[in-house]
């Protein structure tokens, strides 16, 4: 039966996800009259699975262009005869699912979802936000806000002609090899220049003039609105850049931090620089990718939503959304999330589908992350504790959490140009789950 989703992030436990009651609009992330329509394929098939492709993506987005504004003007077309006009209308997508996010009252959502020919499902719109990276290491001055250590590295400080091998370790950089434990375990680093595809980051943005991350921020998109580039005012998504494709920092020795080193990121902002954004501004983003892709690139989610009363992860118009974005053979990875819990009460990590594939954490001895979800939805795990990485204004910070685990797994199925290899695997709670590896 279709039904209007009310989603509430709360917590739960590993052995499941717990029951919940539906509560005021104004409350846990809910955004008051604003829903996520998504048509059915009987209405329109999305602009994706008749794509015309082009080894241009600008010339690929344009070839499209009359089919995309052809569906989309159906779908104002239909909403203006069901009484909502235009003004209403935030956001119209048609590439990875025909619909939009519109203003309306409940009252007008029923009307609209009761269309069972035209529409599939109506989904009352839900901020999300990114769920704090968390620091296990209780010897480590943590900032209470942001839960990163704190201050930030300043960049003397890691000058590799002048960092002492306790300096390294403090950092977890591996005194022998030169380059971060994470990336040691994940099968070192490679040569990610000279490729055609690229690293899609939906997240807070990548600091486009970071000297050690080649950014196509041309390419890139924000569907923040009080933030029309994509600049990242956050740091989150310079972070995750850095461990999936950082260069080296310093002369010699150098430290290496990033698995596909140089590889081109695209910074999709859907997350402001609060770390908060929608589903609205993710499907949105999910959308912009759909129509500029390449087989062989790989799109990274480093977010979510733990939501402990839908332990069957029922979101279908996102899942739906991102199994299509793989269907011309891009890879998608996904976080676990951060919540010491069930991974199949966090969205989208719970998702599974071909070329997709969620991420949780261990620590550099091959322990289990404290922090982490785990369960099913959990296709492959690498180190995401204490892990250094680059940062917005040219400084490093060294952080934990699933969010920089993904970001690995990008790195790794970038560099493979495939699904990643196994490194062995290790049982936490109660899955045993495969270390991904280049």
């Amino acid at each position: 039966m279709k039904k209007i989703l009310l989603y509430l992030l709360l917590a739960a436990a590993i052995g499941g996800c717990k029951q919940h009651k539906l509560v005021d609009n104004n409350k846990d992330g809910i955004i008051p009259n604003q829903y996520i329509v998504f048509m059915s394929d009987a209405f329109e098939q999305p602009v994706i699975k008749s794509r015309i492709n082009d080894a241009d993506r600008e010339k690929q987005k344009e070839k499209n262009n009359a089919a995309r504004d052809r569906k989309e003007n159906n779908v104002v077309k239909y909403l203006k005869s069901k009484g909502i006009d235009g003004a209403k209308l935030k956001t119209l997508f048609a590439d990875i699912r025909v619909g939009a996010v519109v203003n309306m009252s409940e009252a007008e959502a029923e009307i609209v979802i009761a269309d069972k020919a035209n529409v599939d499902t109506v989904i009352q719109d839900v901020t999300i936000q990114i769920n704090p990276i968390q620091q296990t290491d209780p010897s480590i001055k943590i900032n209470p806000i942001q839960q990163w250590e704190s201050p930030v590295v300043p960049a003397a400080q890691i000058n590799p002609i002048q960092q002492s091998d306790a300096l390294q370790l403090r950092y977890d950089i591996d005194p022998a090899n030169h380059e971060t434990k994470a990336l040691l375990m994940a099968g070192g680093f490679t040569n990610g220049t000279g490729r055609t595809t690229v690293l899609w980051f939906l997240d807070t943005g990548i600091d486009p003039a970071n000297p050690y991350l080649n950014v196509n921020a041309a390419l890139g998109a924000s569907f923040i609105v009080s933030e029309p580039t994509t600049q990242d005012f956050y740091g989150h998504g310079t972070f995750c850049a850095g461990v999936a494709a950082g260069k080296p920092i310093g002369i010699a020795p150098q430290i290496h931090i990033g698995v596909a080193e140089g590889a081109t990121v695209v910074p999709v902002k859907v997350l402001d620089k609060t770390g908060t954004g929608s589903w609205g501004s993710v499907i949105a983003g999910l959308n912009y990718v759909a129509k500029v892709s390449h087989a062989g690139d790989v799109v990274n989610l480093s977010l979510g939503a733990y939501d402990a009363g839908n332990q069957e992860c029922y979101f279908p118009g996102l899942t739906r959304a991102i199994n299509n974005v793989t269907s011309n053979g891009v890879f998608v990875t996904l976080s676990a999330g951060n919540d010491a819990g069930n991974a199949q009460c966090n969205r989208p990590g719970c998702i599974n589908g071909t070329n997709i594939f969620t991420v949780s954490s261990i620590n550099a001895d091959k322990t289990c992350a404290p922090y982490a979800n785990f369960g099913p939805s959990v296709d492959y795990v690498t180190v995401g504790s204490r892990v250094f990485s680059l940062w917005i204004g040219n400084s490093f910070i060294m952080a934990s959490g699933t969010s920089i685990s993904s970001a690995i797994l990008a790195g790794i199925i970038y560099a493979r140009a495939a699904p990643p290899a196994s490194g062995g695997t290790v049982s936490c709670i109660t899955s045993t789950v495969t270390i991904a590896v280049r």
